[in-house]
């Protein structure tokens, strides 16, 4: 059975890092995922650094083949502005400064942002609401350690969550019987759904509250 393996609290009540191991499903081998709950902008400094060390300690302390990190980073990512952003893709809405400590992250952990990867329109891409409506970001992120596997990732827009995110999907194609996995995050309910061709999966997340 899949497990879940709370892990230390960051600096605020607010910023929680928690992992899921799932390489018991013999179709994914080696797969960690790693679900975040970052600090927003009302916290000082030192926090949002503290919790960006505990991160990457988690994410280098974990020595699976696959490594993912789900998040509700409220952080904006633009689209990359040098070629040495490689770890940054071409697509993307805007960047906010929360988005330029996480690039910080990506690029030192040496890893992939996943949603800027594909070119989708607008309202394909927010992942949160603002209360009246008006206002729509992309606050949500997928990060992989490996770029080969990833073959989407999306939003689903259709499926209601009951609160202001929308679920976050990833793809991932996996060379062992050759089939596509898919990993749906909700930054709400703090679940993940891993579906694969045969059957699905859900781990219930047991962190703090």
């Amino acid at each position: 059975m899949p497990f879940m393996t709370p892990q230390k609290n960051c600096s605020s009540e607010d910023a929680t890092v928690e992992e899921a191991a799932a390489s018991a499903f013999a179709s994914i081998p080696d797969l960690t995922i790693s679900v975040v709950y970052a600090s927003t902008s009302n916290y000082d400094e030192e926090e949002v650094e503290a919790f960006h060390m505990d991160l990457e300690r988690l994410y280098r302390e974990g020595h699976t083949f696959f490594k993912v990190i789900i998040e509700d980073f409220n952080a904006k990512n633009g689209p990359r502005g040098t070629s040495e952003e490689r770890h940054i893709g071409t697509h993307g809405l805007e960047w906010s400064e929360q988005g330029e400590r996480l690039s910080e992250f990506i690029m030192a952990a040496k890893t992939i942002h996943g949603n800027s990867q594909s070119q989708k329109p607008h309202r394909q891409r927010w992942t949160w609401e603002s209360p009246n409506g008006e206002y729509h970001n992309e606050i949500d992120h997928i990060i992989v350690n490996r770029k080969f596997c990833l073959t989407e990732v999306a939003v689903v827009p259709k499926f209601y969550t009951g609160s202001d995110h929308r679920f976050l999907r990833a793809r991932f194609y996996t060379w062992r019987k050759g089939k596509i996995t898919c990993i749906t995050c909700s930054p709400v309910d703090r679940r993940v759904t891993r579906a694969g061709t045969s059957k699905s999966s859900i781990f219930p997340y047991r962190g703090q509250e």
